[in-house]
């Protein structure tokens, strides 16, 4: 076992899979080892316990953590990553396209945000999981809309808030 930073390579995957799957690896210390012909490389920590896998399979990449859920998805058209919350139930995911456009889910699967080059989008719910509006930041400012879509107030955006041009 070599002690180093394994980058398994998909083949034909775009730049962008093999960039997320690299961020999806354990950061800790670690040593990594690839079994012969199967395609999955196995973490461990510096104390020997289990960091996760990742297993290749044509062009997609899977990612596990050390218990074993799913925290991780390489394609050739996008990435998506599983949260999880400190008892181990699903927190929600987050999808990245291709095209530089990240999807935010909540642990119940409806769309919390979007984010993209021009702004940021939040979706809001009330109690009962229905829609109740939602907030969309661009060019400084963030324009507040109601359940029917429409424009109910504006407000400014805290410096540093990812707007458009």
């Amino acid at each position: 076992m070599n002690k180093h930073i394994a980058i398994v390579s998909i083949i034909g995957a775009m730049a962008t899979a093999a960039s997320a799957q690299t961020a999806m690896q354990p950061t800790a210390p670690h040593y990594s080892y690839q079994a012969q012909g199967s395609g999955t490389t196995y973490y461990t920590g510096a104390n020997g316990s289990s960091a996760g896998r990742t297993t290749t399979s044509g062009n997609n990449a899977y990612h596990y953590n050390a218990k074993g859920s799913l925290s991780g998805r390489s394609t050739t058209s996008g990435n998506t990553t599983y949260h999880y919350n400190a008892n181990g139930s699903s927190a929600g995911r987050s999808q990245t396209t291709s095209n530089g456009t990240t999807y935010h889910y909540g642990a119940n699967g409806a769309l919390t945000g979007r984010s993209t080059k021009s702004g940021n989008t939040t979706y809001h719910y009330n109690a009962n999981g229905s829609s109740a509006g939602r907030s969309v930041t661009s060019g400084g400012t963030i324009y507040h809309y109601d359940a029917n879509g429409r424009l109910v107030g504006t407000s400014r955006a805290p410096s540093g808030t990812k707007s458009g041009k």
